[in-house]
C-alpha cells in the first residue's frame, strides 16, 4: 500500500510512501474523514474507521509497524524542492489555516459528541433525525477547495516544467560556450607550438 494515513500535530493527511510526502492537505479528523469517504466510495467505512483509529493511537495507520511518526516522516521529500521538512514545517506548508470548512467540521464533530451522550432509548423515543444541512455545506465547500487545489497544482506543474526547460536551455548554452572556448584554447596552443618549432628551426 503506497498510501497511509498520518496524524501530525492533531491533523490528518494521506501520505504517499513512494513520494514520501502528503498527497492531501493536513486537516482535522472530521474534515479528513469526509474527504476520504468522498474520494473512496468503494472503501468500507469500517475499514476507514479502523485506519483512522490506528492513526489516532500511534500517529499512522500502518498495521504491525513499531515505527513512530517521527521515524516515518524523518526522510520525507515534502518540501517545494524535495527537501525534508519537520513536523512544524509540514503543518505550515500543508495545513490550510484559513479553511472556511474548518468551523463547519468542528460543528459536526461537536453535534456528534452531544448525540453520543444521549442514551439509545432516549434517542429512539425522541426520534432524532440528523440534519444533513451542515454536512451538505461542508461537502460542497470541500469540493470547491479541492477543485481550486487541482487548478493550483496544474499551474505549479506548468511553472516547474517551464523552469526545467529554461534550466535545460541554460545548461545547453553553457556547454556549447564551454566547448567553443576549449576549441579556441586548443587552436591557440597549437599555433604557439608551431611558432616555437619554426623559431627553433631558424
Amino acid at each position: 500500500m503506497s498510501k497511509i494515513i498520518l496524524k501530525i500535530k492533531d491533523l490528518y493527511c494521506e501520505w504517499d510512501t513512494e513520494k514520501k510526502k502528503p498527497s492531501t492537505r493536513l486537516m482535522p479528523l472530521q474534515e479528513f474523514k469526509i474527504i476520504q469517504e468522498l474520494n473512496n466510495p468503494d472503501v468500507d467505512k469500517s475499514t476507514l474507521n479502523l485506519r483512522l483509529k490506528r492513526a489516532e493511537e500511534k500517529g499512522h495507520s500502518v498495521i504491525g509497524s513499531s515505527k513512530s511518526i517521527e521515524e516515518l516522516i524523518k526522510e520525507n521529500r515534502a518540501g517545494f524542492k524535495g527537501e525534508s521538512l519537520t513536523s512544524e514545517e509540514l503543518v505550515r506548508q500543508y495545513a490550510d489555516k484559513n479553511s472556511k470548512i474548518r468551523v463547519l467540521a468542528q460543528e459536526i464533530e461537536e453535534k456528534q459528541e452531544e448525540e453520543d451522550k444521549i442514551p439509545f432509548e432516549e434517542k429512539e423515543s425522541l426520534k432524532i433525525e440528523e440534519s444533513p444541512l451542515i454536512e451538505d455545506i461542508l461537502i460542497q465547500q470541500i469540493k470547491e477547495i479541492e477543485n481550486k487545489n487541482k487548478n493550483i497544482d496544474n499551474y505549479l506543474d506548468i511553472i516547474l516544467e517551464n523552469i526545467k526547460k529554461d534550466m535545460d536551455q541554460v545548461v545547453l548554452e553553457h556547454e556549447s560556450k564551454l566547448e567553443k572556448d576549449l576549441e579556441e584554447i586548443e587552436r591557440t596552443f597549437e599555433e604557439e607550438i608551431k611558432k616555437a618549432e619554426q623559431e627553433n628551426l631558424l
